[in-house]
């Protein structure tokens, strides 16, 4: 959510269901629904999919610059592994992103985000081990910290 206007809300939307992949989901509603990052601007009444760059994968975590509500870094990351997995960042509240490079590995799985309060320029990144087909494999590869 943007601090500046509580109206404006994001999300990142994996896939439902677990191992076997979408096994878990069988019956559920959005089996196949709809994945990535996501933004209301009416309180979350109404969702448009943000695809400008971001890839229609799994989208596992959001990290919103609590200085600046227009820097977002989406984490994605389909647990499976996937040409579009990695982090994106957009510095104009989601309308456009840039995949970030620079020393993170290929190859992943699932990613999670953190910025740290003190310091919001200081962005955390986990990264998973591609899972095998039936979930196992799936561990910490490792954790990076970004300063810019």
């Amino acid at each position: 959510m943007s601090q500046e206007n509580p109206a404006v809300v994001f999300a990142a939307i994996g896939y439902a269901g677990g191992f076997p992949a979408l096994g878990a989901a069988k019956g559920h509603p959005q089996q196949n629904g709809p994945v990535g990052v996501f933004r209301s601007i009416d309180g979350g009444a109404n969702w448009t999919p943000l695809t400008n760059v971001l890839p229609a994968v799994a989208a596992t975590d959001l990290a919103i610059d609590p200085t600046d509500a227009d820097t977002l870094y989406a984490a994605i990351g389909d647990i499976f592994g996937n040409a579009g997995n990695g982090i994106y960042k957009s510095v104009n509240g989601g309308d456009s992103w840039t995949k970030l490079a620079g020393g993170l590995p290929a190859g992943m799985g699932r990613i999670s985000l953190g910025l740290a309060p003190s310091q919001p320029q200081r962005l955390y990144a986990l990264f998973t081990r591609v899972a095998n087909a039936t979930g196992g494999n799936a561990s910490t590869e490792n954790v990076f910290r970004s300063d810019n």
